[in-house]
């Protein structure tokens, strides 16, 4: 399962569910848009640009639920073995990204989830770096890693759903779930790295 979240991507939006329909991933998988009651028309470009993709389900609600709340419906209705995030103003810039990391976990079964290395784009100057805050050498990432700044961006990130079929209650005080989200995945077992760049992470004021 792909979990593409949402809320005032227009501008994106487009962009980042093509590079997940572009991927070579065989066998059954679905595509979940959680678009978060956005008012800028993102959840119509997404069923535009997916009505004649079966695999892929857009998710709509009649009011925002918020970052959180909106995570936490789109992990309830995902149904795959392993689960993968995007948000919707970023993109994969690999076709074989899920392809890659789904033969990670299935050939490691010590991994609780698996990442790999991620482009960062400044917008507002075109500059460009690599996520990573120091892993970017490192086959995988452990409890103690995570927990000390050491983990891999979001778009990165593919887990067992077995682990994380929905979020604690306490994710609601949260103003962003990556870092958690990877330390109760590494608390089940590390994080395998796969180092190749096979995302973008834009930074914007927005």
């Amino acid at each position: 399962s792909v979990v593409l979240l949402t809320y005032n991507h227009a501008p994106y939006v487009v962009e980042a569910l093509r590079s997940v329909q572009a991927q070579d991933l065989t066998g059954a998988w679905e595509v979940l848009v959680a678009d978060d009651c956005s008012p800028d028309g993102t959840g119509e470009l997404a069923r535009l640009s997916a009505e004649d993709d079966p695999r892929v389900r857009v998710l709509e609600t009649s009011e925002n639920l918020g970052m959180q709340g909106n995570l936490r419906r789109a992990l309830k209705q995902a149904r795959g073995r392993y689960v993968a995030f995007l948000e919707g103003d970023d993109y994969w810039a690999s076709t074989s990204k899920l392809s890659t990391l789904r033969d990670l976990l299935d050939s490691n079964a010590k991994y609780s989830s698996v990442s790999h290395l991620t482009e960062v784009l400044v917008e507002s100057t075109g500059e460009r770096m690599i996520f990573g805050h120091g892993f970017d050498h490192r086959k995988q990432i452990d409890f103690g890693d995570v927990i000390a700044g050491v983990f891999p961006h979001a778009s990165s990130l593919m887990f067992r759903r077995s682990l994380l079929q929905t979020t604690p209650e306490w994710f609601d005080d949260l103003s962003a779930a990556d870092w958690a989200i990877c330390g109760l995945l590494a608390a089940s077992g590390p994080i395998g790295v796969h180092r190749e760049v096979m995302s973008v992470y834009r930074k914007n004021e927005a």
